[in-house]
């Protein structure tokens, strides 16, 4: 947690909350810059300062951290480092490999944390809603990468320009994991179907087992408190 005193008064803040916040201001942010000047900068920016975020919130957690950090980290470098024009697409490639396995790592750690905790609270809360929407964001890196490795992996409908943006796949992941399906942009390649189940099927059962351990973890302590 995070501490703050202000006029005398303290206020703690969970880190977990910060991370859902860095989170969801992406979400929300990112396709208003889609087609703009500065819409790589601020993808990129948004992206830092995720990844920042959530690795600062696994310090406790040892394993957890130097993984992230080190994929992180590198996430971060490469992805500064591809704003430069004029550089190989096997750079922008390995920025979005590490991008998915940096969110795929972070999606693990949510999901043991919300798991081994011992008793619900706030930042149980807010963990299970990160490890969820990280889910997201590994599936457009990952979409992000079939798209490069293969120019046809998606099909786009005409309203949609076909260059390749981040923010982009952010809205089809996410349309994904939720199983709604707007039908505008759709998987064309073997890799990008196996994807699109992997994301269906995982959203699912995110939803499914998380939210019946945070009611059986609430049961558990209501249980407690009025058995003493």
């Amino acid at each position: 947690m995070l501490s703050f005193t202000y006029n005398n008064k303290k206020t703690t803040v969970y880190k977990s909350a910060v991370v859902l916040f860095a989170v969801a201001l992406s979400i929300i942010t990112m396709p208003l810059f889609e087609g703009t000047d500065a819409e790589r900068v601020f993808v990129t920016l948004l992206l830092s300062v995720v990844c920042i975020a959530e690795i600062y919130n696994d310090v406790k957690v040892v394993f957890f951290y130097r993984t992230q950090l080190f994929f992180g980290s590198l996430s971060i470098f490469f992805a500064w480092l591809t704003r430069i024009n004029y550089l190989p697409d096997t750079l922008v490639f390995t920025e979005y490999v590490l991008f998915a396995i940096f969110f795929l790592v972070a999606t693990i750690s949510t999901i043991y944390k919300v798991t081994t905790c011992i008793k619900l609270n706030n930042d149980t809360i807010f963990n299970a809603i990160n490890g969820y929407l990280f889910l997201g964001f590994f599936g457009a890196s990952m979409a992000s990468v079939l798209e490069l490795l293969a120019e046809n992996a998606f099909m786009f409908s005409s309203s949609i320009s076909v260059f390749h943006e981040f923010e982009k796949f952010i809205y089809s992941s996410f349309v994904t994991l939720t199983t709604v399906g707007y039908g505008d942009i759709t998987p064309a390649s073997s890799g990008a179907k196996v994807l699109t189940i992997f994301l269906c099927v995982a959203g699912q059962l995110y939803l499914t087992v998380l939210v019946g351990l945070i009611i059986g973890k609430y049961i558990s302590n209501s249980n407690f408190k009025n058995n003493s």
